[in-house]
């Protein structure tokens, strides 16, 4: 590769490919829009030629909004008209021609895990496989490398995609799959559509899986000069979505021409403590990361406070301390955020906010299990002929209905022996769904005939009919109608494990979604679990459960939760606090070792000129 004289210049630098490797607050969304601005003004390029992916529907927002005003600074009256994600960009392409790939004009895309777990379960048992092969179908397709050999694997995806397509479907792996197979099948399609991607502008580079890295050498065949790619190695955090840093590290070798790099060096975030700090986590456990400048900071930072390491005795103690943080924050009008590594960190601190009324926004769903299911209950009412909701609905049914299911003419005994013949046997409706006969076509007409179908009979009248008569009665708003369907759906679909872990599912949802409607003229505190930090800054940070043991637990990628922790630390702008708790309960942290925990291996490798420990005891009553 061929290093670029001045990075910040980097954006005028023309015929690429070209990379811009940017660490955090160094400005890379800035050369995006000065790149674009450069193609108006200096290529004269059409904003229909220009393409801008992002990695999240918020980013691809937020760039349109500041792009509008700054295109018309360049004489422009308009934006690329492609700024979105890669899935997005990947189901517009499919949506040009769905009938490529045996799809209707109206298919659905399936985002629901426990849906996808079924119907890809279904597809081991088609083809007489263990389900537990589906771990490593999910890991194939996820990471975006999925090869036609013939193996055990690839059957249960073909079997996998086949029930998607009979039913409408497509995931979000095969977003970006089928719209790889339109773009190398359909030449004329190919041609027509690089006329938009003439100028390819990535922002994230290092979460791409190899699909995307092959989906964006297909939109950049024969026109590489035109590839802008803005990401950092460091801050590769999302392998659960099959990101892999190496499409960064070797981004030269996916191209045919040779491509140029450039490396911002200055911080125009966080100041010297923060960035070093943090910056010598990666240092410490990513041995292979791609070679970076010295770090220097920008002479506007005038703060440069050390980071604060909070060793606290328990989880009472630190919602607290969290607490007067952010409230001295807010009411100095600075903006503060919140790290938990996930929503069992919440409580204390929810609860501690509302004691002290101080205004929250919790940026990351809850896990709505009981409102997610009654939502599919709702799509099969709409919609009993689609294929998939119906077989999830039975999945419920099945794995719920206790005494439905205790009742039932089977050959096993014990109910997880019961239900697993009942998945095997629903499996296997899927070898008669057609074009003329759907799942539930196939179900109901079963359930009618009843001779040697007492299973779909029993289900039907016991379950099923019930529902769909209080669902399709006129009285349906009457009181007692109301109960009996709580009661049946209750049975059905389980929505939530107790009564008291259901309403505090919807109090959970309604504290989150109403509490920043609350009066005051103070800014809301942000709280985000910790893998959705990227893209964010704020003046005050803190970081929650940073303990050995929590944060890495056992089992991690050491060096991905590095540089999770690296993207955490560097959403500070003036003040960065983090949190280890000697004790924690063993409902948040599920491990034995709950009490004597001491601070994450990650803290202990910050230098010592750069953090500031405060130790705290217990109070003595």
């Amino acid at each position: 590769m061929i290093e670029i004289d001045d990075p910040l210049s980097a954006y005028s630098v023309f015929p690429g490919p070209i990379l811009l490797l940017a660490g955090p607050g160094t400005g890379k969304t800035y050369q995006i829009e000065k790149r674009i601005l450069f193609l108006f003004s200096e290529l004269n390029a059409d904003p229909e030629e220009i393409s801008v992916i992002t990695f999240t529907t918020a980013a691809a927002m937020s760039m349109r909004s500041r792009l509008a005003n700054k295109s018309k600074e360049a004489g422009v009256e308009k934006c690329p008209s492609i700024i979105n994600t890669m899935h997005s960009l990947g189901n517009s392409i499919i949506g040009e021609f769905p009938d490529f790939f045996g799809l209707p004009n109206d298919y659905s895309v399936l985002a629901n895990q426990e849906f996808k777990t079924v119907l890809m379960n279904d597809a081991a048992r088609i083809v007489g496989i263990e389900t537990g092969i589906c771990n490593a179908v999910e890991n194939c397709r996820t990471k975006g490398n999925c090869r036609e050999d013939g193996s055990d694997t690839c059957n249960v995806c073909r079997a996998y995609r086949s029930i998607l397509r009979s039913s409408g479907y497509v995931d979000y792996d095969d977003l970006i799959f089928l719209a790889c197979r339109l773009l190398k099948e359909r030449e004329d399609f190919a041609t027509h559509f690089r006329k938009k991607t003439r100028f390819l502008l990535i922002d994230e580079y290092q979460d791409i899986n190899e699909a995307q890295c092959n989906f964006i050498r297909l939109l950049s065949k024969d026109q590489e000069d035109g590839l802008f790619a803005v990401g950092d190695d460091d801050q590769s955090i999302y392998s659960f979505r099959g990101g892999d840093p190496k499409y960064i590290k070797g981004f030269e070798s996916y191209f045919d021409q040779n491509p140029r790099i450039g490396r911002l060096s200055v911080s125009w975030r966080c100041p010297e403590h923060i960035a070093l700090g943090a910056r010598s986590v990666v240092e410490n456990y990513c041995p292979d990361r791609a070679e970076k400048p010295p770090l220097t900071i920008s002479a506007d930072i005038s703060i440069n406070e050390k980071i604060i390491i909070h060793n606290l005795p328990s989880e009472i103690y630190e919602s607290n301390t969290v607490a007067n943080i952010c409230e001295a924050a807010v009411k100095g009008n600075k903006s503060a955020i919140v790290l938990i590594p996930n929503k069992r960190y919440l409580p204390y601190i929810r609860k501690t906010f509302l004691k002290k009324g101080i205004r929250y926004i919790y940026k990351t769903e809850p896990a709505k299990e009981g409102l997610t299911r009654y939502e599919s209950l709702m799509q099969w009412h709409l919609n009993p002929n689609d294929n998939a909701v119906t077989r999830y609905l039975l999945h419920l049914i099945t794995n719920n209905f206790d005494d439905l299911v205790g009742a039932l003419p089977l050959g096993e005994e014990g109910k997880n022996n019961r239900r697993t013949e009942l998945s095997e046997y629903w499996a296997n409706i899927w070898k008669e769904v057609d074009e003329e006969r759907n799942y539930y076509e196939i179900f109901a007409k079963r359930a009618a005939i009843g001779e040697g179908y007492l299973i779909e009979k029993e289900i039907m009248s016991g379950c099923i009919e019930p529902i769909k008569n209080l669902m399709d009665s006129s009285k349906v708003g009457k009181r007692d109608n109301l109960s009996e369907f709580l009661h049946r759906t209750g049975q059905a679909v389980a929505p939530g494990v107790t009564p008291k872990g259901f309403l505090r599912e919807i109090e959970e949802w309604r504290i989150d979604k109403t509490i920043s409607g609350l009066g005051g003229s103070y800014l809301p505190v942000e709280i985000f679990n910790l893998p959705s930090s990227k893209g964010l800054e704020a003046d005050i940070v803190c970081v929650i459960g940073m303990s050995e043991g929590i944060f890495p637990q056992d089992g991690d990628d050491i060096e991905e939760k590095a540089r999770l922790f690296y993207v955490a630390m560097t959403r500070a702008k003036q003040k960065l606090h983090l949190f280890s708790c000697r004790t924690r309960s063993g409902g948040v942290t599920f491990s034995k070792a709950s009490y004597g925990l001491k601070p994450s291996r990650y803290i202990d490798s910050i230098p010592q000129q750069h953090k500031e420990i405060e130790y705290r005891k217990p109070v003595k009553k």
